[in-house]
């Protein structure tokens, strides 16, 4: 474990390094000097309001240089840092401040949340660009961009809180789970090492900053004295991705497992080519399938890149196993009793044993539950001395005090040591990269206008993971239960298809859902009654669109958002058009004009066809 807080070791790289740039967006860069001023200066305004040792402090901010400008200016007040994703939903978002007891909410533009009662700094008009000594500006806003530190003193030690992020538990309701200094300061050191990070590297901020797996992305190129680069938004079709990691020297990426399937798949086709500056690929989130690691392998360049991924619950300090293919995995194509790729072996002094239904470990290759122990556990839920221990028990095989946590994983061990998964022993799933209970969107939905009942299956979907249907009784539309599941969830938790029913079966023995009689989920494609009107290009994206849509038919002026498409599904949808029209259109487009039709009239949103990139050049 570490003898420092995490924003110590960072302090300790400002001392060796202040010149050296350690983070870069497209507007600019912050060397760890400026970092550090303006997170001291901004540390001060926290403790002045009342920020201290494990204050929880909740941080609503969009991607952007002061976000992590934050992140450090709450370690250095004192305080843990809690990220409230601003996309969420209002109800779901001021739910999570008030389980996590947060007094204090960092804000940097109008609150997306009731912030009666609590005590909030609105960074809004901070200008990182031009710095100026002392004082604050004309707007009235305080600035950050000081000559000088102003670091609060300090008491904080290891073992106080670093961060709390939220999880879905058994019963359905999230959960705040938080983690302490030690814990995160061990497991980014061993990240950095195991990445081989240096001065050199960028390494990408990707992830949402909501999930843990953010902090992985931060603060070990900060302890390597590299640089964090911080784009402004977090969905990318796999040409803006390729184009920035270009442009912005991007040497380290650390993708979604769905993600990273689209990418291959798009490699491997040829739509992008893999960045010859790129060093590393670390993947996690959820499973990895073994077959788009073997394609990886056949993309050119590749074999020169490291790759890495990793494994961990949210209970736990981001991650608690890496896996690296060896040699022979290369050589060899993917093994067909084997579709995931392994979670691999321990990592960062980790305890993971395979256990059975008894407490008992298993032999080599029997399944059972997967259960980790060891400093990377988390210190529990925040306020919920009920639910942590229910959750994190003794380890009988530990030392006094020692404990151990069920994920809710089942899997097995190989003879060689090599952790593979297996499943879900519970009804939770990961979509996304976020843990979902199906239980919590049966809930949500029931809460909708003119529902009757609801029942929520999981499915497959390579090569994204899991997905949610949902089967409804109502007496309303499916777009109507959408558009209202979209205000009480956040997107991860909105099914990718509801089906309407005027009955769900159930058993006339005990009640339960009969998923045997449950109706298939992709109808029988059929034409649209725009059909006749659509020009060629039109019914070709059509097509594409139903296909990613379970085959649901699509008109030509309907908003495909909101009938379905999440940004994995555009994703995929960006890509499929590519690859059939060579037309290359950004997310950004897609997501200004979700529709099918080709000609928007005038003044609208999003560029026409055959205006975008095609493949690499610029069309005229």
């Amino acid at each position: 474990m570490s003898d420092r807080c995490v924003h110590q070791l960072v302090e300790a790289q400002v001392l060796e390094t202040p010149d050296a740039v350690a983070v870069v967006w497209d507007g600019g860069t912050l060397t760890y000097r400026e970092l550090d001023e303006r997170a001291g200066r901004f540390a001060g305004l926290l403790a002045a309001e009342g920020v201290r040792q494990e204050t929880l402090v909740g941080v609503a901010m969009e991607p952007s240089p002061l976000l992590l400008v934050s992140l450090l200016a709450v370690w250095k007040a004192g305080g843990a840092y809690v990220p409230i994703d601003p996309a969420l939903p209002r109800s779901v978002a001021e739910t999570m401040i008030a389980d996590a007891g947060i007094a204090v909410v960092v804000l940097n533009g109008p609150a997306a949340v009731d912030t009666s009662g609590l005590s909030v700094v609105n960074l809004d008009g901070l200008d990182l660009d031009r710095p100026r000594p002392g004082g604050g500006d004309p707007s009235g806003a305080p600035v950050l961009a000081s000559t000088r530190t102003n670091n609060p003193a300090l008491t904080n030690n290891p073992a106080n809180l670093a961060y709390c992020v939220f999880t879905s538990g058994s019963t359905g309701k999230p959960k705040p789970v938080v983690v302490a200094h030690a814990s995160l300061a061990a497991h980014a050191r061993s990240i950095r090492d195991e990445l081989a990070l240096g001065p050199k590297d960028r390494v990408l901020q990707f992830t949402t900053m909501g999930i843990d797996a953010a902090l992985e992305e931060i603060i070990p190129a900060w302890l390597a004295g590299g640089a964090v680069v911080m784009p402004a938004q977090r969905r990318f079709s796999s040409w803006e991705l390729t184009d920035m990691i270009v442009r912005l020297a991007v040497t380290t990426v650390s993708l979604p497992s769905a993600y990273w399937h689209q990418w291959v798949d798009d490699l491997t086709a040829g739509l992008v080519h893999l960045p010859a500056g790129l060093r590393s690929v670390y993947i996690g989130g959820d499973k990895i399938l073994a077959a788009k690691l073997d394609a990886w392998y056949r993309v050119p360049g590749a074999e020169a890149v490291d790759w890495m991924a990793g494994y961990g619950p949210t209970e736990t300090t981001i991650v608690v196993a890496l896996y690296r293919p060896d040699s022979a995995h290369r050589e060899h194509p993917a093994d067909p009793d084997n579709a995931l790729v392994p979670i691999g072996r321990p990592h960062a002094n980790a305890k993971i044993v395979i256990l059975d239904d008894a407490l008992r470990p298993v032999p080599d290759d029997t399944p059972g539950d997967i259960w980790v122990g060891g400093p990377p556990l988390a210190r529990g839920y925040h306020n919920a001395p009920g639910a942590t221990a229910a959750r994190f028990l003794p380890d009988p095989q530990g030392p006094p005090g020692a404990r151990m946590y069920r994920t809710g994983d089942r899997g097995s061990r190989r003879a060689d040591g090599t952790l593979v998964f297996l499943g879900r022993s519970d009804r939770q799933v990961k979509i996304r990269g976020q843990r979902v209970e199906p239980g919590q969107v049966e809930s949500a939905l029931h809460r909708c206008r003119g529902v009757r009942d609801v029942a929520v299956v999981t499915a497959d979907d390579p090569p994204y993971g899991a997905r949610l249907i949902a089967y409804v009784e109502a007496d309303v539309p499916e777009a109507a239960i959408r558009a209202e599941a979209a205000g009480l969830l956040p997107e991860a938790m909105v099914p990718q298809t509801i089906v309407v029913m005027d009955q769900i079966p159930r058993s006339p023995l005990n009640g339960k859902v009969a998923r045997g009689r449950l109706p298939a989920v992709r109808p029988p494609r059929v034409d649209h009654p725009d059909a006749a009107a659509m020009t060629a290009l039109e019914r070709v994206v059509a097509f594409l669109a139903s296909d990613v849509l379970d085959g649901r038919t699509v008109g030509r002026a309907e908003d495909l958002v909101a009938a379905g498409g999440d940004s994995l599904r555009a994703l995929q949808l960006l890509s499929r058009v590519s690859e059939v029209t060579g037309v290359a259109l950004t997310f950004a487009q897609f997501r200004a004009a979700p529709h099918v039709a080709e000609d928007r009239g005038p003044g609208a949103a999003g560029p026409r066809p055959g205006r975008v990139r095609r493949h690499g050049r610029r069309d005229g």
